[in-house]
């Protein structure tokens, strides 16, 4: 069985409503999987911000062990390769709730905020510290890195992370945008993504039969970082914010 599990990322023509449409996607196969998932993303909210705790903890290994353990019993084992594809918004939203109460704490109790920290920065420290940590739990469950039921669902949920991301700063400076703007971020959008795809179909005819080789997806990974930050600076800027926060 293959390794490379990639997106096909696209986004829609819009006016001036950020309302999202069905698109197309391709079959999944065994080498390669194709689904437009950009306009399911319009059922989970795009602006929530975590509720500080009141004391932040820090958790023991006994209760990270837990927390992993039941992450596997729960939803990575609960799902076949295919499936974790077809159904990745469910597959993402599941572990997403699963550990929310852990995330929503150890943000507090690892990021440090201050006073003029603002909103708009924070809730994008809160969404990448989300996946970033949500992603090293999920290795953890298989340290070596040899079982690819785990390497599978690692790289489900990166990209639909990074994709969810994308998505989010996309339609919020949809909104804060004029018209012509508008019509500037879709163009831009498009040549972005019709450039990815023609990489990873390039690099995927070199190296689809070498099941050791993961060029696509760290290539996939590296093109999803540069583009939100790439939004994220922009939306910084539509909203007068020097932000320097890294990513």
């Amino acid at each position: 069985m293959k390794i490379i599990t990639l997106f096909f990322l696209v986004i829609l023509l819009w006016e001036c409503k950020p309302k999202s449409t069905t698109m197309s996607s391709k079959v999944v196969t065994d080498t390669i999987a194709f689904n437009s998932i950009i306009g399911k993303w319009e059922e989970i909210p795009i602006t929530s911000l975590f509720e500080k705790p009141s004391k932040p903890k820090e958790y023991t290994r006994k209760e990270l062990d837990t927390l992993r353990e039941g992450l596997q019993n729960s939803i990575l084992f609960l799902y076949d390769r295919h499936e974790r594809i077809q159904k990745n918004v469910t597959f993402y939203t599941q572990i997403n709730n699963y550990l929310q109460k852990y995330i929503s704490n150890q943000f507090y109790y690892k990021i440090p905020i201050s006073n003029s920290t603002s909103p708009e920065e924070i809730e994008f420290a809160q969404d990448t510290f989300k996946m970033n940590e949500i992603l090293r739990i999920i290795k953890d469950c298989d340290p070596t890195g040899t079982y690819k039921p785990i390497l599978y669902s690692f790289q489900v949920y990166q990209n639909s992370a990074q994709e969810y991301i994308i998505y989010k700063y996309y339609m919020k400076l949809l909104k804060r945008m004029k018209k012509e703007e508008q019509e500037e971020l879709v163009k831009s959008q498009e040549s972005w993504n019709k450039t990815l795809q023609a990489d990873l179909s390039l690099t995927s005819k070199f190296y689809q039969y070498d099941e050791n080789n993961i060029w696509n997806d760290y290539h996939l990974n590296i093109a999803y970082k540069n583009r939100i930050t790439f939004l994220f600076r922009l939306y910084c800027n539509y909203n007068n914010i020097h932000s320097f926060y890294p990513y």
